[in-house]
Formats: structure tokens, C-alpha cells, sequence
């Protein structure tokens, strides 16, 4: 084989699709042809949407009009020629002649439209470059998909094939044209005047209210077809029988309807099947083949078939271990009449999306007030923020020309700003004995919407990744490419949407940016193609590696990663020969290739923010409540009487390891703690005491017993139950040998290769004895005979034996330390959670008066009968209720001080964190808080020196960056995305994972979401209006910030109910929660007080008799009042002799209390 030339270049351009050598006198070429593809390379983007956009549209079926007009100035005489003699020699008679006439007739309007299109891009060529532009659209769009969308109403024919050939020629005409001219500066057209289009404006304004309502009940109250076909035929039964009111009855009970009425009969569908049909909710969506080995997605191609047609292998090049290759899987899965890809991948198109989120007016200006109210923000309002566009991010991203900012508008050019999420789930729900199938969500959201409906169903963009399983490592950028398409072609060049809410004529240009990514650590690091958040390189703000520096505070040791740097690295992943390399790159610099970095303002260190949901209250908080207090029944019931027979510094879950043994899991972790400990009891030196199966002691005497007296045989238990306490805390080598066994395995052998043991490691496994004789003959028999063994290895060892073996390995272990304690200095551990404190936090629990709109936590928390703790339970549990509990049990003792102060240090930083505003100091006081709890955490709980750092509390840490770039967590937190992957779970579907459920959650999605749009529409009868309000009423979720409706007329002036800014108040012997309100005295002071009556005048003029909370007793301190952020005050239990008359609006919001004894803690909920 020859060596490489001296006179050679290496590169790695597109140009080809491998590395390549370039000889050196062709260089210079060489390079100006790359110059000139990187300049089209925008344009090859744009191409990209315009297709993915006639994907959409061929999707949808033909047109309506068959009708092409002839020009028959230019066209190729030969091909029509060709074409006629075709039509001549048909052989077979047609059995529809008059169909067969119309066909003819319809591919010969074809064809001469094609031969001329071909004309017109030929000539093109010899014109200036914006008219060759403006032909090779027109020869796209009006000549190749409308040629492609008549002819899919054409039966398969010779006739059909000769003009589809000429359709190819075509094509590939235009795809030449426009890849040979320059990259495109004007904005993207996209044809939005379908969103104007009221599909059932011709139809009576009764059988709109009945296909509305078959539609809510199905989309939005999820009753199955068959209930919402009864439905719509009783109310096809109430029509009609209103109509007959008015109708004499003939002599047979039948009645007669006048031609009107039978018109409004034929309206009404009788059907959900027909209600669909006549309001088009399917939005615009293209079908994927996505390959099942690498997951590379293929369109379809531009059939003239009314069926979709996909390639039958896979053509995505891949990386392998020798070099690049085609992948070549398998795509399709035959059938009887066609082939239907494996892995379906319905893609919604986002253009469509945009296009019918513009169509709203309120909407519209909502995005564009946004913008303009964020230009107008002075530097003093951003001490103070409260939303995204307040925040030093979006104050300083400026457009693509680095000059201006982003949001400073230019006339109708509109701005938005979007943020993307991205999941994976259980299609059905998390479940026991449920299989392990998942599939994911892509979240789109408009930043340039408020937070009140940013998140509504009509206002999402939902894509469903494919199952069954999760793709791995960078196969998820498949799934983002159509996406980041049209974001990469909207910050580029902008997107003209033909009509708007507020310019139904004209239209407007949008510029886009995808400035956000908010997602729980995994699905980050997936989405930037980092490495995992407890890998060695663990961070993707800072350039923080290994272990050894996950629990450091020092914060001006923490450099912030290059970005530059990170994008050469994800393009050198990207460019690699080998997976080898690709490798080397990961693990040196943790970074993959990632769609995001298309986009050219694409920074993970300052877009990709650490969700607190997941990092700080299923993170920190979960870690702290369960691991370091051990807030848990199990644990508070346990006590050592007697103290550790010796002290050892056994290694901690951070020490090496094999790296196949994962210890993450939590449950492993607490065995090793278990096992820990085991190793330091006492070990006593009575060796007769052992444990049977059900844990009782043999008893040899039996019979002996029985023919003793009462009081011996009560002496004897007696003693048996003091033997059976004892060893308890003082073991024997044979109960200490049985408790280990119970031990997970992984967790022994992992213990065992910390302590290197064995000390010699045998040549062989010894065999391992089994009790049942059928399974022992079963393990000989698949034992291999005659087959050297390697030599063993201590891992190898370890993970080969069973866990009675491993336990005798550290039986042996313990018997060579010391038995007892002798000398008496090593003191019991001390419990910082015993059973009662433990009852106490669930009497908090229980007894907390909180208004209605504060979820529940488990009032049985600490014990197995109350399940799994959700986020927001974890939030309410450590804002509210362990610190009251905690503080009101450690407030007053010296000893737990500091105990108290390291909880409350974190309690303190999540309330900062959950906070619904931000500021500068909020966000400098919560990384303080959590330094503080970070530094004390050995010295209050020592046996966390043995946990396994967690990396999460260093991402925790940068919490306090976002907040200063982003505002407020409640426009990056990841509660919004859990409950729409709760919404998702609950679709109807036929339960096939892989493709089929997906389509169909998908095409659900967006009929309700383009459901929910059509009936906030404005022009619409007075009927529909009504049909509104009632949908309003009971199935939207109502607008939290909406005032209270007028009431209705009441015999008394009292109400027992009000609404206020988003807030439902009560009068307390309605509901006392929603009474307990936090007002504005006319000093300006906060006053606490319960609601007692809520008066109204005949001027509708509402008014809160409020009773304030009593004092404290002079000389009785308060041990909130130390903790400036937990907002808990100590009040009396009693109630003021004085009331308060205010107006709602000087209330500022609910409170929590707790009746302790004479005492009443109160703590403010407003946020």
C-alpha cells in the first residue's frame, strides 16, 4: 500500500465525506471550493426547512385544485410526444373511461407545466443572481410540489411513471440551481394564511356549538369515542326535539322539518369521526423513518404517491471502531400493500406552530410589550426582578450583528425568545412490575409569553421522541435537527409569516433565539452532549474535574469553561475517524457533538442552568432529610446501647473502585453504611446463640418445658428475650455472619475490595454450596468442563462468589479486631432523630392550618406507608414544616445549636431559591446559606464523612449565577415539564411503544392544543361566545390573575368567598386556611390576622373584617426572629380583642400557622 505523498494536504471539509489528501499544487482550489460550500452552508439550512415544510404539506394530501393552467409557449415537444404515444398504445380498454379521460387530461397539464419549469430553469442560468433566486423558488414551489401534490390523485400507470421520471429531472435541476447560489439574506416566506381559515363558518351556528362540544369532550375531557358518539346523538335527539315544538306530528308520529331545518340536521355530526372532520385540528407534521440501530431520521420522499415512500436502509454515515461507514440498517417493515417504516418518528412542524401561536392577537402584543417593557427597564428596576427579560442575561444578548440588543425591536420585526427542555419517561407511569420502556419529550416554550400562559397547552411545542428506549449519548440530535433548523434560518435571516394576529394582510418577520435549556442533569448534559453530572469532568459552567474538588468553596478557585474551546471540541467529536477518538476527546475534555452548537450564540456555561428542582429539592434536600438527619421511623427507632468495640476509618463511597460496579444508587450506599457498622459492634464471646431462619434461637429442651411450671417457663423467656436484646448490640460471628448476608451483594463485594480482601487471592472460586439439590445439579451441569480458567483477579473474585462467602470474608475480618471495648473511652453514638422528635415533625405535619392552594405532604412522613416524596412535597417539607417542628424542639438547647443552625442554613437557601422574585443579594445570601451547610457538614454529622460526594451540591452551587442571569427559578425550573409529562402519560393510545403510541400522543397533543386556540378565537357568533364562557368556566384552567367576576345578586351582604389577584380568600368558618391573610395596617406594618367576614355593598364594594393575631407576653423571646430568611414568627395562640376593616388590595398574601401549646408559630407564605 503507498505511503502518503509529501506534497499532500490532509482536510477534513465537506467537500467529502471522509478525511481526505489534497495534492499541494491543487490546494488553492481546493480551499476556494470549501470557502464557497461554508457560504452556502446556510443556505443548504434554509433549503433543509423549505423541505421539511413541503414534507408538511404533502402530508396533508393533494390539493383541492387539480387544475394547472397551460402555457404552451416553451416545452419539450419530445417528452410530450413521448408521452402521447404512451397513451396511444394502451393495450387494455378502461373500465371508468370518463375517470380515465380526466387523468389524461390531468398528466398532460402536468407534463407540459414540468417540460415547461425545466425551460424556465435552464435559461435562468444566463440571468442575474436574484432572478435565478426567484426562478428556482418558483420552479420549487410552483412547479415540483404542486406537480407532486396532483399527481398523488393518480392511479399507478405507465403514463404516471414517464411523467414522475420527468418530475426527477426537475428536481434535480432546481436542487442544483439553488446549491450553486450564494447563502440568502432575505427572510424566509412562510405561508401562514391558513390560520385565518374558519373551517366551520359555513355551517349553523348549532352544529358549531355540537361538533365543539364532541371535540372538548374527547381532546379535553379524554371520554372515549364510543361515549362521545352518544353524547353527540342525544344531542342530536335534543335538536330535534326542540324543532318538533313548532311542527305538527303526522297521524304516525313522525314530524316533517322544513328545508332550513333539515339543512341544521345534516350539519350536526353524528359522529366524533365526523365532528373531526369538520374542524381541522391536525396540524402540519411530518412522518420520519428513524433507523432502530443509530437513530438518524430519513423523510420521506417527495412522492407523487398518495403513500409516503422511505429508503429501505439506513444512509446516516457512522463512526466505528475502524473508521466511518454507512450504517445500513434496515428502515422498513414489509406489508401486503406497502412498507411502513420500523421506528415511525412523527415530526410536528414548527413553523405551523409559530404560525398559529402569531394567529392570536393578544398573543402577538403580549410578545411584543415584553420586548419593549424590557428596553424601557431602567438599571434600578433590575435590582428587582421578577421575570426573564429583567435579568442581566437578556439585558445584554444582542442580534447577530453583536451590535444591538436582541430585543430592541425595529419596527414590525418582532423578537422572540424561546427555551427548550427535553426529558424521558415511562410512556404509562411509573408502576411496579411495569416494563422498562421510555420514550422522550422535546419542550418548546416562548419566553415572550408571561409566565400566566406561557405554559398553556395552546402556547407549547411538543415533540415525542420514540421508544422504547432512550437513544444514547449524542443519537438524541436526530430529534433536534428539524428544530434547529428553523431556529438557525430565524436568527440568520428571520421568518416572514404571510399573516399575523394584528397583520392579517401583510404579515410579519420574526427573529428567533433559543436562549434557554432547562432540564433535569441527565437530559443537560445529554441535550449539550456533556459529560454526566457525576462523571470526572461533572460541570459545564466551571472547569471543575474529579472528585477530590466537588466539595470545594473556595469560589475564586472556579474558572469558567472556554466556550470556544468546548465548540473546537464538540466539532473535533464530530469530525473524528474513529470511535477511538472520539473517546480520547470525551475524556479529556467531556464534551460531545450537540445540534445545539448550530447555533451560533450557543453557550452552555450560561444557557444551560442546573434545575433546583432536581438539584436542590430532590438533591440537597432529599440527601439531608433521608441520609444526614435520618429523618426516617426505621432509623429513629433504632438505638445502641452499648458503645463500638473499636474505631476504624473505613474508606468512603468515593474511593476507587471497578468501573463497572455502580454504587450511585442510593440503596447500595445504605448498605454500605449498614455493613460499617455491623464490622464495629461487640462481638460476644457466648458463641451458642444463633439464628435460625425466622430469627428464634434453637431450643433443645422443648419437651422438657412443657412439663415445667409456669413461673420456670416465664423465668426462661425472660431470659431468652434479655439474651436476644442483647445481641442486638453484642454479636456473635454467627449472627453477625447472617445480618451481612442481607446485605445487597454488590455492597458486600464493594466493602470487601476496599478492605483488599481476601489478603491472598485463591487460584479458583470454591464452589458454592446450595441448599436446594435441584438447583445445585442444575449449576454443575452448565459448568464448563475442561476449560482453563484465567487467573483470577480480586475483582473477578469478589463478584463471582455469593454473598454467604463474601460475608465469611469479612466475618474473618472482624474476628482478627478487637472483641470488646476495654477501656471504656468510645462513646455511643448520639441520635440526632429519635422516635418522638420524629412524631413531633409528623404532629407539625397533621396540625399546620395552610390555606387551600398548599399541597399536602404524608402526615406519616418518616414511615414506609407513606410512599415516595415528590418535589414539591420535598419543597413543603423543608419551607414549612421540619423548621417549625425543629426549631420549637432545638430553639432553646445550647447542645443542638449548631445542629439547628446547619438545617436551617439550608432551609434558609431553598425559601431564597423558590422565591417568585430576585435580586443580587437574594441570590449571594442563598450560595452563602449553602456554603455554610456545605462546611458544617462533617463537624455536626460525622458518619457523612463516609457518603459519596455528591456532585450535585457543587452544581448546586452555580443556582446563584442563573439567578443573577435569569431571574426568578420559575422560568427555568423543571416543574412545568413534569406535569406535561403527566398529561402525556394519561393519552389514550394502542400501547405501542416504538412509534405508534407516539404518533398518537403527538396528533393528540396538538388537536387539543389547535382545540384550546380555535375556541379562544374572537370571531365567533354570540352562541359560541356563550359555549366559551362555559368552557371557561369548568374545563380551562381559569386565569389566576383575573379578578373576581361580578357576583351574583345575595340576600345578605356577607360572601363567604372572594378571589384577589390570583388568590381565593374565605371567611374562617368557611375555610380557616384561606382566611389567614398578612395585611398592610394604615402605619404601613404587616399585621397577621384571620379573615371573619367578608363584607359587600349594594356598590358591589368588597371589604375583609379581619381579626389580628395576638402578641407574645412581654420578656418571651422568639427563636424564629435569628433566621432572616426562613419569614416564621412567634405569635400568642390567642387572637386580638381589636378587628381591622381593609380593602383587598392591602392584602399581601396567605400564612401558614401551628398552635403550640400558648404559643402560635406564623410563618408568610408570599413568595
Amino acid at each position: 500500500m503507498a505511503g502518503r505523498p509529501e506534497s499532500s494536504r490532509r482536510c477534513t471539509c465537506k467537500l467529502e465525506t471522509y478525511p481526505h489528501l489534497v495534492p499541494q499544487r491543487e490546494w488553492a482550489d481546493h480551499r476556494a471550493a470549501r470557502s464557497r460550500l461554508e457560504t452556502q452552508a446556510h443556505a443548504a439550512v434554509a433549503d433543509s426547512v423549505a423541505e421539511s415544510v413541503a414534507h408538511a404539506a404533502l402530508s396533508e394530501g393533494a390539493n383541492e385544485s387539480n387544475s394547472i393552467p397551460a402555457d404552451t409557449t416553451q416545452i419539450g415537444q419530445e417528452a410530450l410526444k413521448a408521452l402521447q404515444a404512451i397513451m396511444s398504445a394502451r393495450s387494455t380498454k378502461p373500465k371508468q373511461p370518463t375517470r380515465q379521460k380526466q387523468d389524461d387530461h390531468l398528466l398532460m397539464t402536468i407534463a407540459k407545466k414540468i417540460e415547461e419549469t425545466i425551460v424556465s430553469v435552464e435559461q435562468s442560468s444566463n440571468t442575474s443572481l436574484e432572478a435565478q433566486r426567484q426562478a428556482a423558488n418558483a420552479a420549487w414551489y410552483e412547479g415540483v410540489l404542486v406537480a407532486a401534490a396532483s399527481l398523488q390523485n393518480i392511479k399507478p400507470s405507465p403514463e404516471k411513471s414517464f411523467v414522475e421520471e420527468r418530475l426527477k429531472v426537475l428536481e434535480i435541476l432546481v436542487k442544483d440551481l439553488k446549491s450553486a447560489l450564494p447563502e440568502e439574506t432575505e427572510p424566509f416566506f412562510y405561508d401562514s394564511a391558513y390560520t385565518r381559515v374558519n373551517p366551520v363558518a359555513k355551517l349553523n351556528v348549532i352544529a358549531q356549538v355540537t361538533v365543539l362540544l364532541g371535540l372538548v369532550c374527547h381532546f379535553l375531557l379524554r371520554l372515549a369515542e364510543d361515549s362521545v358518539n352518544f353524547i353527540l346523538g342525544t344531542a342530536m335527539i335534543l335538536v330535534k326535539a326542540t324543532m318538533a315544538l313548532d311542527v305538527k306530528m303526522n297521524d304516525d308520529g313522525s314530524v316533517e322539518f322544513d328545508e332550513f331545518q333539515n339543512t341544521i340536521l345534516k350539519d350536526i355530526p353524528k359522529s366524533l369521526h365526523i365532528a373531526m372532520s369538520r374542524l381541522n385540528l391536525d396540524g402540519k407534521t411530518v412522518m420520519y423513518a428513524a433507523c432502530p440501530s443509530c437513530n438518524h431520521i430519513h423523510p420521506p420522499d417527495l412522492s407523487t404517491s398518495d403513500t409516503p415512500s422511505w429508503p429501505d436502509k439506513c444512509q446516516n454515515t457512522i463512526v466505528g471502531k475502524e473508521g466511518r461507514s454507512v450504517c445500513g440498517a434496515a428502515l422498513l417493515r414489509r406489508g401486503k400493500a406497502s412498507s411502513r417504516p420500523i421506528k415511525p418518528f412523527l415530526a410536528p412542524c414548527f413553523l405551523d406552530y409559530l404560525a398559529r401561536l402569531l394567529s392570536d392577537p393578544e398573543n402577538e402584543r403580549m410578545m411584543d410589550e415584553v420586548c419593549d417593557d424590557a428596553v424601557n427597564t431602567k438599571p434600578s428596576d433590575r435590582d428587582f426582578v421578577q421575570d426573564v427579560f429583567q435579568a442581566e442575561f437578556v439585558q445584554s444578548f444582542k442580534d447577530r450583528d453583536g451590535i444591538v440588543l436582541f430585543i430592541k425591536r425595529a419596527g414590525k420585526r418582532m423578537r422572540l425568545l424561546f427555551s427548550i427542555s427535553m426529558d424521558f419517561f415511562p410512556p404509562f407511569g411509573s408502576r411496579k412490575r411495569s416494563n422498562s420502556n421510555s420514550i422522550g419529550l422535546i419542550k418548546v416554550s416562548c419566553l415572550n409569553l408571561r409566565l400566566i400562559v406561557r405554559d398553556k397547552p395552546e402556547n407549547v411545542f411538543v415533540v415525542v421522541v420514540p421508544g422504547p428506549s432512550s437513544p444514547s449519548k449524542g443519537e438524541i440530535n436526530p430529534y433536534l435537527r428539524p428544530i434547529i433548523d428553523v431556529a438557525v434560518v430565524g436568527w440568520n435571516r428571520g421568518i416572514h409569516f404571510s399573516s399575523t394576529g394584528t397583520e392579517p394582510d401583510t404579515g410579519r418577520i420574526v427573529d428567533l433565539a433559543f436562549v434557554l435549556s432547562a432540564n433535569d442533569l441527565p437530559a443537560a448534559r445529554q441535550l449539550a452532549g456533556a459529560a454526566a453530572h457525576n462523571a470526572h469532568i461533572y460541570c459545564t459552567c466551571c472547569q471543575g474535574r474529579g472528585r477530590s474538588t466537588v466539595y470545594n468553596t473556595d469560589f475564586s478557585t472556579w474558572n469558567t469553561r472556554d466556550r470556544d474551546q468546548m465548540r473546537s471540541c464538540a466539532e473535533a467529536w464530530r469530525d473524528a475517524e474513529t470511535l477511538a477518538e472520539r473517546e480520547q476527546i470525551y475524556q479529556e475534555h467531556g464534551i460531545r457533538w450537540s445540534e445545539m452548537w448550530r447555533l451560533p450564540y450557543w453557550d452552555p456555561t450560561r444557557m444551560l442552568p442546573p434545575d433546583p428542582m432536581h438539584t436542590v429539592l430532590e438533591g440537597l434536600v432529599h440527601y439531608h432529610c433521608r441520609r444526614v438527619l435520618k429523618l426516617n421511623l426505621l432509623d429513629a427507632k433504632k438505638f445502641d446501647k452499648s458503645p463500638p468495640a473499636y474505631q476504624y476509618d473505613f474508606p468512603s463511597l468515593d474511593a476507587a473502585a471497578p468501573a463497572d460496579w455502580d454504587m450511585t444508587k442510593d440503596i447500595h450506599q445504605k448498605s454500605v453504611e449498614d455493613i460499617y457498622k455491623l464490622l464495629v459492634y461487640q462481638i460476644s464471646e457466648n458463641e451458642d446463640s444463633s439464628e435460625d431462619e425466622n430469627g428464634e434461637e434453637d431450643d433443645e429442651g422443648e419437651e422438657e418445658e412443657e412439663a415445667e411450671d409456669e413461673d420456670v417457663r416465664k423465668a426462661k423467656a425472660k431470659a431468652k428475650a434479655k439474651k436476644r436484646k442483647r445481641d442486638k448490640d453484642e454479636l456473635t460471628s454467627q449472627i453477625l455472619a447472617e445480618r451481612l448476608e442481607r446485605q445487597y451483594k454488590i455492597s458486600l463485594a464493594w466493602v470487601c475490595y476496599q478492605l483488599e480482601l481476601p489478603k491472598v487471592i485463591p487460584s479458583s472460586v470454591p464452589p458454592i454450596i446450595r441448599k436446594n439439590p435441584k438447583k445445585a445439579a442444575k449449576t454443575a451441569k452448565k459448568k464448563k468442563k475442561d476449560v482453563p480458567e484465567e487467573p483470577l483477579t480480586r475483582e473477578k473474585y469478589l463478584i463471582r462468589v455469593n454473598r454467604a462467602q463474601l460475608a465469611k470474608l469479612l466475618v474473618d475480618w472482624r474476628l482478627d479486631k478487637p472483641w470488646r471495648d476495654s477501656t471504656g473511652t468510645i462513646p455511643i453514638p448520639e441520635k440526632v432523630i429519635d422516635e418522638p422528635s420524629l412524631r413531633f415533625v409528623q404532629q407539625v405535619i397533621a396540625n399546620t392550618t395552610t390555606p387551600a392552594w398548599v399541597n399536602h405532604v404524608p402526615k406519616n412522613y418518616g414511615e414506609k406507608k407513606a410512599g415516595s416524596m415528590k418535589a414539591d412535597e420535598w419543597r413543603l417539607l423543608i419551607t414549612i414544616y421540619l423548621p417549625i417542628a425543629l426549631v420549637l424542639l432545638w430553639g432553646e438547647d445550647p447542645k443542638r445549636a449548631d445542629l439547628l443552625n446547619h438545617t436551617m442554613a439550608l432551609v434558609q437557601a431553598t425559601t431564597l431559591v423558590c422565591r417568585f422574585s430576585s435580586t443580587p443579594e437574594r441570590a449571594l445570601a442563598c450560595r452563602t446559606f449553602i456554603k455554610e451547610w456545605l462546611d458544617n457538614l462533617y463537624s455536626c454529622y460525622p458518619h457523612t464523612r463516609l457518603h459519596a460526594k455528591k456532585t450535585i451540591v457543587h452544581i448546586a452551587f452555580h443556582i446563584y449565577e442563573f439567578l443573577l442571569l435569569f431571574g426568578p427559578v420559575l422560568s427555568w425550573w423543571c416543574f412545568p415539564v413534569e406535569r406535561l409529562i403527566g398529561v402525556l402519560q394519561k393519552f389514550n393510545s394502542n400501547s405501542h411503544v416504538g412509534g405508534e403510541h407516539e404518533a398518537t400522543v403527538v396528533k393528540t397533543w396538538m388537536r387539543s392544543a389547535n382545540l384550546r386556540r380555535w375556541l379562544n378565537r374572537k370571531d365567533c357568533p354570540e352562541l359560541l361566545r356563550q359555549f366559551h364562557r362555559l368552557y371557561s368556566m369548568y374545563v380551562a384552567s381559569a386565569d389566576p390573575r383575573k379578578e373576581d367576576p361580578d357576583p351574583k345578586p345575595v340576600r345578605s351582604t356577607e360572601r363567604a368567598h372572594f378571589d384577589h389577584k390570583g388568590l381565593h380568600f374565605s371567611r374562617a368558618s368557611t375555610h380557616l386556611g384561606n382566611s389567614l391573610v398578612s395585611f398592610l395596617d394604615s402605619n404601613g406594618d404587616t399585621v397577621f390576622g384571620s379573615i371573619e367576614q367578608i363584607q359587600q355593598n349594594e356598590a358591589k364594594e368588597v371589604k375583609f373584617v379581619i381579626r389580628p393575631q395576638a402578641p407574645l407576653p412581654p420578656g418571651v423571646k422568639d427563636p424564629f426572629r435569628r433566621f432572616i430568611h426562613f419569614p416564621a414568627r412567634l405569635y400568642s395562640s390567642k387572637m386580638a380583642d381589636s378587628i381591622s376593616v381593609i380593602e383587598p388590595s392591602r392584602v399581601i398574601g396567605h400564612y401558614a400557622r401551628f398552635i403550640w401549646k400558648d404559643r402560635a408559630v406564623v410563618l408568610d407564605l408570599s413568595r
